[in-house]
């Protein structure tokens, strides 16, 4: 992996980071999650991370994969395209965004502020 460029809006930018292709950039994402809501949304930034609500519970994984389905959606990538790199089972997790370039990034997340 690349060395850390810097921290911005709740992404991790990877200078000279490779998806697992080898093909484009790699990003890293903090997302704060809320399971059990009423609809499943992006709420906004929460300090460095995206806050993400899901109304799926948090048992089995059920949590982490609709989080991925909303990021997918909200950053216009495949579902694959997106992988959960820590935080299994806690509500601070870092997600991966690969083939995605810092500044695509940054204009989707940008409006969250």
């Amino acid at each position: 992996m690349g060395e850390l460029a810097e921290i911005q809006q709740g992404i991790v930018l990877l200078k000279h980071g490779q998806d697992a292709r080898g093909t484009g950039s790699m990003a890293r994402i903090i997302v704060k999650v809320v399971p059990g809501a009423s609809r499943s949304r992006v709420v906004g930034m929460l300090g460095e991370a995206v806050k993400i609500a899901v109304a799926a519970a948090p048992e089995r994984g059920k949590a982490n994969e609709a989080v991925m389905e909303v990021l997918a959606e909200c950053l216009g990538v495949k579902r694959g395209q997106i992988s959960l790199a820590s935080g299994q089972t806690q509500a601070r997790k870092v997600f991966l965004v690969n083939g995605v370039s810092d500044a695509d990034l940054r204009l989707k997340l940008q409006d969250l502020q």
